[in-house]
């Protein structure tokens, strides 16, 4: 397991990228959209979390007016 905390500057994201195990996320501000190599779009505000199936092509995006942490 690991625990990171990362923020997000205005329109930042984390890039294209896959991870080895499963990847949860709690937004604790702003707004962040996961969108997924399918196509598949979802946003979450805070106190909402997510999961990423290991090896699932991913982005995380700052959808929100100012910075965003994760």
């Amino acid at each position: 397991v690991q625990m990171h905390t990362r923020e997000f500057a205005e329109g930042g994201s984390s890039g294209w990228h896959t991870h080895p195990g499963v990847e949860m996320g709690i937004v604790l501000s702003g707004a962040m959209e996961l969108r997924t190599a399918d196509g598949t779009v979802r946003r979450y505000g805070p106190g909402e979390s997510f999961t990423v199936p290991r090896g699932t092509v991913h982005n995380g995006v700052n959808v929100n007016a100012g910075p965003s942490r994760m």
